[in-house]
């Protein structure tokens, strides 16, 4: 794993700004052996973060949560 500067943090921040400007909405997964977390980036910049389980009706409660998000 690479050890990332306070300047190319800032850079990939404005990299992903700038990829959400040109999408409505974004979102990234970070999976695990104990849960999910998901992270939604909107065009308003709007930033909304939740850990989800890996079980299945955790899934579905993923699945649900992100079907709910406005378009």
């Amino acid at each position: 794993m690479r050890a990332l500067s306070h300047n190319s943090i800032i850079f990939e921040q404005k990299i992903i700004i700038l990829k959400c400007r040109l999408m409505r909405i974004v979102c990234g997964l970070d999976v695990h052996k104990d849960g999910i977390y998901l992270c939604i980036l909107s065009s308003t910049v709007e930033i909304i973060e939740k850990v989800f389980g890996v079980l299945t009706l955790e899934l579905y409660e993923m699945r649900d949560f992100m079907l709910k998000l406005p378009q």
